[in-house]
């Protein structure tokens, strides 16, 4: 009789452990997420779903919550309703393939027509197999050629693209002709930060920097709110993020 009363109070000890552990993950979780370290956050939630004895919410909302994270070294932001794609690579691709980078959509634009890449500390230009080739400058391609500060990128005759370097490593690149008009992408190398303000004085006072594949915001000047919270430290930003900083507002649409 004593043994299984002693029994049931060990298990009783142990549910009690695991109780509070969950109970100090869940606060844990809920602390992070809002302070904008995400990835401690779904941490947090891996050491509910492993401690609790009922583990479908604790399931569900880290199923969540890894949906929304960034991982690829890319993120694209409204801001001011008007989206912009950040790409920290060391070479990306343009076409009309969903896997690009850059999307260009138009009748001469192949699905992987050219590529971007920086190569022996420079930033370089090539054809990527495309069907009606990439002009630089109004000249086809006939291999890879470095890129100058400014030029202009076609993909065939129904697209062009406009580019222009930031900075000795920073290139903004913004549709000039085709269906995707004025859409805009900064390619930035994937260990330097970008400030938005040199990309466009109109911009917010946010410095975006990648850390393995996870895009990072934290303010230049003035006070950052998340989901209308302040912030005092950097933001490890996710899908459907919600910030603003001196009356700036942006909102993270995908990677």
């Amino acid at each position: 009789m004593i043994e299984r009363v002693e029994a049931l109070l060990a298990e009783l000890d142990q549910q009690q452990s695991r109780d509070r552990e969950v109970d100090t993950a869940f606060k844990d979780y809920e602390i992070y997420l809002r302070g904008g370290q995400r990835d401690l956050a779904a941490d947090a939630l891996r050491r509910c779903v492993e401690a609790a004895e009922e583990k479908g919410e604790y399931r569900r909302l880290y199923a969540q919550l890894e949906a929304r994270l960034l991982r690829r070294a890319r993120i694209e932001l409204e801001i001011g309703g008007q989206p912009l794609w950040v790409v920290g690579l060391d070479a990306m691709v343009i076409g009309r393939d969903p896997d690009c980078e850059m999307i260009v959509r138009g009748p001469s634009v192949s699905r992987r027509h050219a590529r971007i890449l920086r190569a022996e500390g420079a930033l370089w230009l090539e054809d990527a197999g495309s069907r009606n080739g990439t002009l630089l400058g109004g000249l086809a391609l006939g291999g890879r050629v470095p890129l100058p500060r400014s030029a202009e990128i076609g993909l065939g005759e129904s697209a062009a693209i406009a580019v222009e370097r930031i900075g000795a490593a920073q290139l903004s690149l913004r549709v000039t002709r085709g269906m995707d008009r004025d859409k805009r992408l900064v390619l930035v190398e994937p260990s330097e930060p970008l400030e938005l303000p040199a990309v466009d004085p109109a911009l917010p006072p946010l410095r975006l920097s990648f850390e393995d594949g996870r895009p990072w915001l934290a303010a230049l000047s003035g006070t950052l709110t998340l989901d209308g919270q302040r912030v005092i430290d950097v933001v490890q930003a996710i899908v459907d993020d919600e910030l603003e900083v001196e009356g700036a507002r942006l909102r993270v649409l995908g990677g």
